[in-house]
């Protein structure tokens, strides 16, 4: 933005993300809370209380409408079980809007694997067995480990027990949080 005094404003990058529920939420908050030195841009995170993929694209496609030039980036994460709601979505005129925001550059559409955040952090914590075959049963052992369900964690002290540090996320080879990391910090 040029203004009359030859000065430059460099406008402030905003990244909108957002993903299906508490759980989620608490996640993306405890890897931007470690990361805060490497990320230049202000992140607005919204949960959707979970529901169908399509509900939380069209919620995301709402906020977005409201706020279209608030946004350089959107990020949406959502577990990949979910991944067939697409193809499912009944209500045409929704299905029209979700496929053509869907489109957007702006906007980058990701899946938690294994099934959902609990598997993944199953996975970065060298807990996932090849026996848990859905996402009921990520949040099952999750809950065994750590004796709590993620969404009842408190982000500070209860998500110091997973161990989850910067260099963890930094090195992981997780597509997901090689994604959500690249969102994060470029």
């Amino acid at each position: 933005m040029r203004l009359n005094h030859n000065k430059t404003i460099k406008q402030k990058s905003n990244i909108l993300i957002t993903c299906e529920g508490l759980g989620d939420k608490k996640f993306i908050g405890h890897i931007k809370e470690l990361l805060k030195e490497d990320i230049k841009t202000k992140i607005i995170l919204k949960n959707y209380n979970g529901g169908s993929i399509s509900n939380i694209i069209d919620n995301t496609r709402k906020e977005y409408i409201k706020n279209s030039t608030d946004y350089n980036k959107i990020l949406i994460l959502v577990d990949i079980d979910r991944k067939d709601d697409l193809n499912n979505i009944t209500n045409k005129d929704i299905e029209t809007k979700i496929k053509n925001f869907l489109k957007n550059k702006k906007l980058s559409l990701i899946y938690s694997k294994p099934y959902c955040i609990e598997g993944m952090i199953l996975k970065l914590t060298n807990q996932y067995k090849n026996s848990i075959n859905s996402s009921q049963n990520c949040k099952e052992e999750f809950k065994k480990i750590y004796n709590k369900e993620l969404t009842k964690m408190n982000i500070i002290d209860d998500f110091k027990k997973l161990k989850l540090n910067k260099n963890i996320f930094k090195n992981s080879k997780i597509d997901t949080i090689e994604k959500l990391i690249n969102t994060l910090i470029n």
